[in-house]
This record gives C-alpha cells, structure tokens and sequence, in this order.
C-alpha cells in the first residue's frame, strides 16, 4: 500500500497560480529612475489560463506615446510548490516564487540586477520592478548594489 501512495505523489499535477491572481488589471506604471526625469506609461496586465495543462499566459501591455509594448509570457508552476518559472518564449525562463499573495522574480540583465515583486489585494494588484547597479564591496564579504531605478505601479482588476 505504500507504494501506491508514493506512486500518487510522483505523478500529481503541479500546483497551478491561485484563482485569484487571474483577470485584467489595469493601471499605471511611474518609472523614476536616477537619471531621467519620471515617467508615466499605462499598462495592462492579462492572467488568462491555459486551456491545457495548469500554466497561465502572462500578457504585459506598455503604452509608451504612440508605440506599445507587449510581454507575452507564459508562467508555469514546477514540481515544488510555490515555485514556477516565468517563460518569455525566446528560450529564457526565470525562477519564479509565489507566498502568500506577493510574487517575486530576481535575474541580471547586463550586469544590472532586477527584482520583480508583485502583491495581490483583493482586486489591486501592486507591481514593482527595482533596479541595482553593479555591486560594490562595503566590508569584507558584504556587497552592497546602488538602485538605479524603481518602476511600480498599482493595478485594479476589470
């Protein structure tokens, strides 16, 4: 008999995003970087399932004047729970973590470092993307990163 329930627990599906992240939300994005003076960009933010498998598109719309980006992304959960990754479906995937209702995603582009937090209340949905410098040694065994810039915005569910 124990056997079978081990056999159970090697092949249950991955634990999917809760419900409540999904829906459009929309919002807008106030980028102040160090550098530039601040800007404002409306974004749109879609969390729409997939139809097969547990994984949700991930859909970032930036209204930048006239031009619009978007970030179609897939986010997929693994085998641990909590734990996804963020594919951008050009080969690159980030390590992704869910607890409780913040997600936080942390890569380098470039030598910069990123960390990408996400917290969901009820129907807002907070979005923020800090940036760091290149690192610099304050003490022995201690590196400290200068922010370079802080991107966030509140979102609100349609």
């Amino acid at each position: 008999m124990p056997l079978a329930i081990v056999w159970l627990l090697t092949v249950a599906e991955p634990a999917p995003l809760p419900v409540a992240w999904q829906g459009t939300y929309t919002g807008t994005m106030v980028v102040n970087a160090l550098a530039d003076p601040k800007k404002t960009i409306p974004i749109t933010l879609e969390v729409v399932p997939e139809k097969e498998g547990s994984g949700v598109t991930w859909k970032m719309t930036f209204v930048d004047g006239p031009q619009s980006s978007v970030k179609d992304y897939r986010l997929v959960p693994t085998a641990r729970p909590g734990e996804f990754m963020l594919d951008e479906k050009n080969g690159l995937q980030l390590p992704t973590r869910v607890a409780g209702n913040v997600m936080i995603s942390t890569f380098e582009v470039g030598g910069t470092l990123l960390v990408a937090r996400y917290e969901l209340k009820a129907q807002t949905l907070t979005y923020e993307i800090q940036s760091y410098g290149k690192p610099a040694d304050s003490a022995p065994g201690v590196k400290t990163f200068a922010l370079k810039s802080l991107q966030t915005a509140e979102l609100t569910k349609k």
